[in-house]
């Protein structure tokens, strides 16, 4: 039997969403979309810094589907019958050069579950920038799932690299049957906060701040102990010069 969300977290993220009320769409939407990505289970995963290999994904501007899409809490009514389900997913943010609180990593981890003791599908991870109107940002590889099991936990780790400016975003993630590509099952803000208004920027926006400290002299004066140490050093040199006292 699936193992629903509970009613605590549903309200959770509604309240979330609701104190926040509208935000602004992405500001620039003729920008392209490019990001850097890596993806795979939990024991082939590194860990993630900004100099991680990441094969490069582009996605023109042209080529971005924006649709409006009406959530629900336990997701479209085929999941109810479906063999596969999201039994948990959460984003985790990494390296805000800047310090200006907005993130430019993305990781997202999918736990899906199925009736089947095997299985393979694949996840597309959407991004919303008003929570509202979505734009999809990474179709997964197929990967094989076991039963109920935890250790099959999936992982996309995304670098923004540019197209996304500021913002608060919400991560919506869907779920496919890999062979027959039918839809499965959704999880999103509404079943979990983890994945409501996460700070994100793309890296154009993250550029850490450089500060140049420079000291000013006092017009050639110097501190009392460089006068003393120079002092002493001269004090030595005299004593050399006229040799040992008689």
């Amino acid at each position: 039997m699936k193992r629903s969300t509970t009613v605590a977290r549903q309200l959770a993220a509604l309240l979330i969403l609701t104190a926040l009320g509208s935000r602004p769409a992405l500001a620039d939407d003729s920008a392209e979309r490019v990001l850097r990505t890596l993806e795979g289970f939990s024991k082939d995963r590194g860990s993630i810094t900004a100099t991680t290999p990441r094969a490069e994904e582009k996605i023109a501007a042209n080529d971005v589907v924006s649709f409006v899409k009406a959530l629900s809490v336990e997701g479209k009514t085929g999941a109810l019958t479906a063999d596969h389900w999201i039994y948990d997913a959460d984003a985790v943010l990494y390296d805000d050069l800047d310090g200006d609180g907005y993130f430019r990593y993305l990781s997202v981890r999918i736990d899906a579950d199925s009736y089947l003791n095997f299985a393979y599908v694949y996840a597309v991870i959407y991004l919303s920038a008003d929570g509202e109107t979505w734009e999809e940002l990474y179709a997964t590889d197929d990967f094989p799932i076991n039963g109920a099991s935890s250790d099959d936990e999936y992982y996309v780790d995304t670098e923004l690299v540019s197209g996304y400016p500021p913002g608060l975003y919400d991560v919506l993630i869907e779920l496919y049957d890999a062979d027959t590509g039918l839809y499965a099952d959704e999880f999103g803000p509404l079943q979990s906060p983890a994945l409501a208004v996460l700070p994100l920027e793309d890296a154009s926006y993250d550029r850490a701040q450089i500060v140049i400290v420079t000291e000013h002299g006092g017009g050639g004066s110097a501190s009392p102990g460089f006068v003393l140490a120079l002092l002493g050093l001269y004090a030595i040199a005299v004593r050399r010069r006229r040799g040992p006292a008689s």
